[in-house]
């Protein structure tokens, strides 16, 4: 088993008001990060409507291509970061130097793998 996998989970607070806008521009930003992103190989919102609150996972085959995820969709994000916040950053696996210095300016928290397998 390869350990460079990484994953991500980001959890964003919608705003009041603002669900339907920013129901439209995550569905056009998953959209355009499924066919520009080959190596992007999970990238999944899942939105509670009650509590407005959001959940996106994400997966990598290794920093490098979450480096290069994050240069793609940074500049996308301001619309919907305006409407829903980042309540909380976690990437789990290790990283390399340099992601992890990318992360740390993003106040991201990197959880390095304890134990565990996948098949």
């Amino acid at each position: 088993m390869s350990t460079d996998l990484i994953k991500m989970v980001v959890t964003l607070n919608v705003g009041q008001g603002s669900l339907a806008l920013f129901k439209r521009l995550s569905r056009e930003l998953v959209d355009a990060i499924e066919s520009e992103e080959p190596s992007t190989l999970e990238y999944e919102w899942f939105l509670n409507e009650a509590t407005g609150t959001c959940y996106i996972t994400e997966s990598y085959p290794g920093s490098e291509a979450m480096l290069s995820h994050l240069d793609s969709v940074g500049p996308r994000l301001g619309p919907i970061l305006e409407l829903a916040p980042v309540t909380q950053f976690l990437v789990f696996g290790s990283v390399s130097a340099q992601a992890s210095a990318v992360l740390s300016t993003l106040g991201a928290t990197v959880v390095p793998l304890h134990a565990g397998f996948r098949r």
